[in-house]
């Protein structure tokens, strides 16, 4: 039978103030309590409480955001840069970072709800820069499904019984914020140095409590059983024992930021002497007890350094537990400042407009922390590409001076990038990078475009030619050079350059030029749309696999086509608009049969000399690596001091 204990009542009776909706406040004194029914949803303990809005932050200076050091070795990153998607997540965080800081300084009397709700989106990219600047952590991130747990599926604590799986081997302590049903929390694990089978595990939890006790068992006891099966299927005995604490310091009285809590939490539990002491006693005992799980959870913990709690939201809450904790008063928060508890919190306590036109003051710390931690991450992972996208240069000059083969293509990897200093470069180009999602393109769904959408609106509000790489499914890349209608914007002839294995058909097209038609319409203030798609075969140039870096390519030879009067693309874009002006239908579709608009010297065969395609563009290749690392290590140099 599975054993629970309560941790020993050494902990003082709590005293709390219970709020009135007449804003009265009285004292309560409770027992020490440490269990009981707790919200089963993300972060339900507080879907009571008003949402904080960001207003006041008018009245503090803006947080000076500076570039990330460089303790940190971006090579560490290396797999977080190489991930996919992460171009698009890392736009992602920019605008969501625009958003925190927009709100963090706003005017304390508009209602501007702070956007604290994407943390878990991004959690793992935090961990892992996280986890670079600081690689004793041995810092993870991990998700369990509070439905998964409820219902005794294994699968829910899979990832972290990986974890103990190789730290059991090893015996080496780690670290994690593990989100639980929505709500992430700090974990710290230690194995006995001769018995790796016992296990400590303190949970440190933000908010109040968030799993029951016989929850916090249920985990423990789906973790033991995976480790006592692996040990079996190895032919070793089983006899795994855990002990998990999870304290509960309740310092978070808002709805949303438990990660940036938890991120704070788990960097402070190596230095700290109480986890210390605690995973001590826990492996001390471990072995002593039967039953292979021991929980203990304590609310409003008498444990824990002053760095736990300097991001409590409330005064009053701070007061009472410098009360209860008095070693706490004048125990300094970090190194950096100095600053005892008190005087750390008072620093960042701004008024706030809640919902309800009711004032209130608390503090901004953790969102400041927010503010920090996602600048860096930011800085440290565009580094890190930069890293991958000088690796990949090496990679190619090696193979360019028959040193070594031609490495495998990256150039999807980093077409951002590298579209990125072409427009820099050229300005007129107006090149952007984009992925159509074919599934959703055949059920004529707008989201198959989405990240052309704002482009093509762009186009009709400023007119002019612009150009676009399209993966279009499976890697396979597409260059497309757009024109609207001088006269009617939004009339639009679109010359798409296609090379071999491409995986769209006529219907594809159709339903491409569709969609950007629907874009149009919602641009277009009711004014008539009309798309007309030229399709250019280059299959017989474009024989390569590396469809990325011939789009890139046949971009700039497009620009350069319809800029010269009666070149080709500028031909067909002329052609294509005046027939748009009298089709009848909005979408139509035309087909080139010439010679692609590409280089004259691009010739056919399957060579490396440097009149073939192969050789001009691996040539190419190179210098357009060279430009994009010369443009970036620039950006990353500090800006120059103003006198």
């Amino acid at each position: 039978m599975l054993k629970t204990r309560i941790t020993p009542a050494t902990q003082p009776a709590r005293t709390s103030t219970v709020a009135h909706p007449n804003g009265a406040t009285e004292s309560q004194t409770q027992p020490p309590q440490v269990s009981g029914p707790r919200a089963r949803t993300a972060d339900r303990n507080f879907t009571n409480l008003p949402t904080r809005h960001a207003g006041a932050r008018a009245l503090k200076q803006p947080v000076k955001l500076t570039r990330a050091a460089s303790k940190v070795d971006t090579r560490a990153l290396a797999a977080a840069a190489i991930q996919p998607g992460l171009s698009a997540r890392l736009e992602s965080m920019r605008q969501y970072l625009a958003e925190l800081k927009t709100a963090a300084h706003a005017d304390p009397n508009l209602r501007v709800e702070t956007p604290g709700h994407r943390d878990a989106e991004f959690l793992d990219l935090l961990v892992a820069v996280e986890n670079a600047r600081h690689p004793k952590l041995a810092l993870s991130a991990h998700t369990i499904s509070l439905n998964a747990l409820n219902t005794t599926n294994p699968a829910a604590v899979a990832s972290l019984a990986r974890n103990l799986e190789t730290s059991m081997r090893s015996r080496e302590p780690w670290h994690a914020v593990v989100d639980i049903g929505g709500h992430a929390m700090a974990l710290s694990v230690r194995h006995h140095p001769e018995q790796p089978r016992q296990i400590s595990m303190i949970v440190v939890n933000s908010a109040g409590e968030h799993l029951s006790v016989p929850e916090w068992n249920l985990m423990a006891t789906l973790l033991a059983g995976h480790l006592n099966h692996k040990l079996e299927q190895a032919g070793d005995p089983k006899g795994v024992r855990i002990v998990l604490h999870c304290l509960n310091t309740g310092i978070q009285k808002t709805n949303h930021g438990g990660a940036i809590f938890a991120l704070s939490a788990v960097k402070a539990m190596p230095g700290d002497e109480d986890i210390g002491k605690l995973h001590a006693h826990a492996l001390s005992e471990a072995g002593k007890h039967a039953d292979a799980v021991d929980v203990h959870v304590i609310d409003e913990t008498p444990l824990l350094g002053p760095r736990f709690f300097k991001h409590m939201t409330h005064a009053f809450g701070l007061e009472r537990m410098l009360t209860n904790r008095p070693d706490l008063r004048t125990a300094p928060v970090n190194k950096k400042t100095g600053l005892p508890l008190a005087q750390y919190q008072s620093q960042h306590l701004r008024p706030h407009r809640l919902l309800q036109h009711v004032r209130e003051t608390s503090s901004t710390s953790y969102e400041d922390k927010r503010l920090q931690l996602y600048e860096r991450a930011i800085t440290h992972l565009a580094s890190a590409r930069v890293e991958a996208l000088t690796d990949h240069l090496d990679a190619l000059r090696r193979a360019r001076k028959g040193k070594a083969d031609m490495p495998a293509p990256r150039d999807a990897e980093f077409l951002d990038l590298l579209v990125e200093v072409e427009n820099k470069l050229d300005p007129q180009l107006r090149l952007s990078a984009h992925k159509i999602d074919a599934p959703r393109l055949a059920v004529r769904d707008p989201g198959a475009i989405a990240s052309l959408a704002p482009v093509v609106a762009d186009g009709v509000r400023g007119g002019g030619d612009w150009h676009a790489t399209l993966d279009i499914g499976d890697g396979h890349h597409v260059a497309v050079a757009v024109r609207h209608d001088a006269a009617h914007p939004t009339h639009v002839s679109l010359a798409v350059l296609d090379g071999a294995g491409s995986p769209f058909s006529p219907a594809n097209w159709r339903d491409l030029a569709s969609a950007v038609a629907k874009c149009l319409d919602a641009a277009g203030n009711g004014r008539t749309c009309k798309v007309w798609l030229t399709y250019v075969d280059a299959s017989s140039q474009a024989t390569a696999s590396n469809s990325a870096l011939f789009a890139l390519r046949a971009t700039k030879e497009m620009k350069e086509s319809g800029l010269q009067h009666d070149g080709l693309i500028d031909q067909m874009h002329k052609n294509a608009l005046n027939l748009a002006r009298s089709a009848q239908t909005a979408v139509s579709l035309g087909k080139y049969g010439g010679p692609a608009p590409l280089d004259p010297e691009y010739g056919t065969g399957g060579g490396a000399d440097r009149y073939s395609l192969d050789g001009i563009l691996r040539e190419e290749h190179i210098k357009m690596y060279k430009h994009a690392i010369r443009h970036f290590e620039r950006a990353k140099e500090p800006a120059p001091e103003r006198h």
